[in-house]
C-alpha cells in the first residue's frame, strides 16, 4: 500500500505502508527526533556533562580514602568547575558542604578544600 505521495520526514524518501507512516525506518526515525530534540535542551546537556565531570574528579581524587584535602588550584587543573553542585548541606556548625551528587566539598582555610562521599542512610 502506497501512502499518496507521503515522503520520510527525516530523508525524503516515498513511504510505503500505513497511511500514518511518517519515516522509512527507525534509523530516519531516530535522526529525526535527534535533530528536534539538539537544541532546545543544549544548556540542561551542558550543565549535566559538567556535573558528571565535576563528580568524577571528585571520586578520582578521593579514590578508596574517606576524606581528602586538596588545594583548589590542584582542582581547577583537574578541571573542575566550582559553578555548578548538586546540593548544599549546612552543619550545626554553619559549615557549609556543596556536593555533586554523593560527592562534595568543605572549603577549608588556605583556600584548600575537604572531599568527602556522603554516607548512605541504613534503613
Amino acid at each position: 500500500m502506497n501512502t499518496a505521495n507521503q515522503m520520510c520526514l527525516e530523508c525524503g524518501k516515498p513511504l510505503k505502508g500505513r497511511r500514518d507512516k511518517k519515516y522509512c525506518d527507525d534509523q530516519c526515525r531516530n535522526n529525526y527526533n535527534n535533530k528536534q530534540q539538539h537544541g532546545t535542551d543544549e544548556p540542561v546537556r551542558r550543565i549535566n556533562h559538567i556535573l558528571k565531570r565535576n563528580r568524577q574528579i571528585l571520586k578520582e581524587a578521593l579514590g578508596n580514602d574517606r576524606t581528602i584535602v586538596l588545594a583548589h588550584e590542584a582542582l581547577l587543573e583537574k578541571g573542575y568547575d566550582f559553578t555548578y553542585h548538586t546540593d548544599q548541606f549546612v552543619t550545626q556548625t554553619n559549615q557549609v558542604y556543596h556536593y555533586c551528587y554523593d560527592y562534595g566539598l568543605k572549603k577549608n582555610d588556605n583556600n584548600r578544600y575537604m572531599i568527602v562521599k556522603k554516607m548512605e542512610k541504613k534503613n
